[in-house]
């Protein structure tokens, strides 16, 4: 990112640069767990895999522990089943909207 912010700079970019950060730590938390066949909320789910401590990383943990597969599909799959979307995502969309619209007119 330091790199990214370098160069645009020094090019005379920096201003088309946008940062935001995703209300969750992963798209995945702004789904339904139980669209990915999970029992217990991303919340239970992240704190057992805080406290389990493991070296993998949560998704591979989650393939390992809970027998579930995160993939694009899969992802693409629980965001088409939703009903309504939850604000958090509905908000993360329409920021990525915005700013899919400044790059389009820059």
């Amino acid at each position: 990112m330091i790199d990214l912010i370098v160069r645009a700079t020094e090019r005379g970019l920096a201003h088309r640069i946008r940062v935001f950060a995703m209300p969750a730590p992963d798209i995945i938390d702004l789904l339904p767990a139980g669209s990915f066949g999970l029992t217990k909320t991303w919340v239970e789910l992240r704190q057992e895999f805080a406290h389990e401590n493991p070296v993998e990383n949560f998704k591979n943990w989650l393939r390992k522990k809970h027998n579930v597969k995160i993939s694009v599909t899969a992802v693409a799959a629980a965001f088409e089943a939703l009903d309504t979307l939850p604000d958090s995502l509905a908000s993360l969309l329409r920021e990525i909207e915005v700013l899919c619209s400044l790059n389009a007119s820059a």
